[in-house]
């Protein structure tokens, strides 16, 4: 053996023992007629002590050692005269009297310490040199811990673990499948598990009730500050269980890895809290609720103000900052261009010092007084000497509800586009002469502009236009009965009708900037602009059509039934909107 014992290991009652130790040099101490090295090895840091006077080779070779040189030495144990009590091994030193060189070391580019000062980069590329610093080392050692208690609690509920594949054939899963080409059968890959979904479903239909399993996963997106390609989770699945149950299971896990790893002993349940409840008081559904500044709605308490910054944001919130009101400008300065950042995503911070003496500055004091300031301060408990701290943006809720709003939307843009190229009769004849093909020009107009509307309407025209062409009989058919004896009419109510559905996006897109500049409340503004764009269409597109190609035949037909049709199908489809803005 190169050791018989570690750095870490001996104690006072070991003085007087003659032992042999192994490691590499922390540092060096040049005392005159002295030497001092820290030697360290996983384990701690023992020092050792090189005397001129007892052996002056001795001391010439250990002044040649350099930072990270591998060592081995022989010597006596005894009682510092100095003692250090940071470190376990701080009570005693070694008299070294015999030294072996094992390895010599370059000057490492970065000090191998807790606080060290190689950059991320520099550490990445010297992984191995970084693994020596005991913050990493300690790292590495909790997580060894933290398995064992793992696999032995869940042994103890009757849980098996169970090893799946690595090579699988993709699944379906959240994200992009990192692949690997097979040699053997060209042209053909495997997946990697995104996590063991399959296998785990599979093994509970096979009666296997409690799996699990400390596993690699792996997703090929785009890097977070809480994702990278490969990652490990604990994977667990149970069979013949309730909620509840898979709840106290788990909290027991956690209770009993705080106990045994790190000797924090939890009595009281855990205290829950719906998603809803987490977004709201804290902004994430992983809140450290140790925070304590929650957050508190401020949107109903700053509408009508005339400040764009609140007024036509969705969410207004805010927090205490208790004892903060201290903060120098160029500190809350700080703070705003933080939470500017894409990242953060808020359109601007606003703030309120609640002076000692009960008064109040604020950095938008011009656009509401100290009494509604004060109404804010009042439902965010704030005390003298606090700070409030208020943001405005969109809101998560509100985000999510629009992309599945938007979705939809491109859904049935695809959908109307089939059916004027096609022709095909898919749903009733009235909704697809008086209201289906406006809706998502005006959607599209309200969300993203005028121009967008126009270009959508023109879109929808120019895909009547190609149906003319194709097969003029399936779009007259499209059209009415009446036309399909008409094919030059069915070919000028396709020019109609591409003017008119221009004319819809840029009426709907300017209608809504300019009830949004008269500072109109969206839920109201929403139904506006569906009713003006169904009455449009309706109005233009069916009363040309009808009236100056076919007048006997509009006198036939029930043209208010289609205006009434138009009216509807506009309100429902401005509904989602709506909904979407109101959450």
């Amino acid at each position: 053996m190169y050791r018989t014992n570690t750095c870490g290991e001996l104690r006072i009652s070991d003085a007087g023992k003659k032992t042999t130790l192994a490691g590499w040099v922390q540092r060096i101490r040049k005392m005159g007629g002295m030497t001092f090295v820290d030697l360290r090895d996983r384990y701690g840091i023992t020092q050792l002590v090189f005397n001129s006077e007892t052996d002056s080779d001795l001391f010439e070779a250990a002044n040649k050692l350099g930072r990270e040189f591998v060592i081995q030495i022989t010597g006596t144990v005894e009682e510092r005269s100095n003692k250090n009590p940071h470190l376990p091994t701080g009570d005693i030193e070694i008299i070294v009297s015999e030294l072996n060189v094992l390895n010599k070391s370059d000057v490492p580019p970065f000090t191998i310490e807790d606080e060290t000062d190689g950059g991320d980069d520099l550490r990445m590329k010297y992984r191995y040199l970084d693994l020596r610093r005991p913050a990493v080392r300690k790292n590495l050692e909790l997580r060894h811990r933290m398995a064992f208690e793992i696999r032995r609690y869940l042994d103890g509920k009757g849980f098996l673990e169970v090893e799946t594949p690595v090579l699988i054939k993709s699944t379906p899963e959240g994200a992009r499948d990192f692949v690997v080409p097979s040699r053997m059968n060209p042209g053909q890959f495997y997946a990697l598990p995104q996590s063991p979904q399959t296998f785990k479903q599979l093994l509970m239909v096979s009666g296997f009730d409690r799996y699990f399993q400390i596993v690699k996963c792996f997703r090929d997106e785009d890097l977070r500050a809480d994702r990278q390609p490969e990652f490990t989770q604990i994977d667990c699945e149970m069979s013949f269980v309730e909620q509840e149950d898979v709840l106290q299971m788990f909290e027991g896990l956690v209770k009993h890895i705080f106990k045994y790893v790190k000797d924090i002993d939890f009595t009281e349940p855990f205290p829950r809290m719906t998603w809803a409840d987490a977004m709201r008081l804290y902004g994430s559904d992983k809140p450290d609720t140790r925070f304590g500044m929650q957050f508190v709605e401020l949107k109903d308490l700053t509408e009508g103000s005339g400040f764009s910054v609140v007024d036509e944001a969705p969410y207004v919130g805010a927090i205490v900052a208790p004892g903060c009101a201290g903060y120098t400008r160029k500190q809350l300065d700080k703070l705003t261009d933080f939470v500017k950042r894409p990242q953060i995503g808020a359109k601007g911070m606003m703030w309120v010092k609640y002076e000692e003496d009960g008064s109040i500055k604020s950095s938008v004091g011009k656009f509401f007084s100290d009494e509604k300031i004060m109404t804010w301060l009042e439902r965010g408990n704030a005390k003298p000497g606090d700070l409030m701290l208020i943001l405005s943006g969109v809101t998560m809720k509100t985000r999510k509800h629009d992309t599945r709003w938007l979705v939809g939307v491109a859904l049935f843009v695809a959908l109307q586009l089939v059916l004027q190229l096609t022709g095909i009769g898919l749903i009733p004849l009235p909704l697809i002469r008086a209201t289906t093909l406006h809706i998502p020009v005006i959607v599209g107009a309200v969300l993203l502009g005028p121009l967008a509307g126009a270009i959508l309407g023109g879109t929808f025209g120019l895909c009547s236009m190609w149906t003319a062409t194709v097969n003029p009989t399936l779009l007259s058919f499209a059209f009415s009965p009446f036309l399909a004896d008409s094919l030059s009419g069915a070919v000028k109510a396709v020019w109609i009708a591409l003017g008119c559905r221009i004319l819809i996006g840029v009426v709907s897109g300017w209608l809504w900037i300019a009830l949004k500049k008269v500072k109109v409340n969206d839920l109201a503004a929403l139904p506006v602009v569906g009713v003006a764009g169904a009455l449009t269409n309706t109005g233009l597109v069916m009363g040309s059509i009808y009236v100056l190609l076919a007048p006997e035949f509009a006198a036939a037909q029930n043209v208010g039934m289609e205006a009434v049709l138009g009216l509807v199908m506009g309100i429902v489809a401005t509904s989602g909107v709506a909904e979407a803005i109101a959450a």
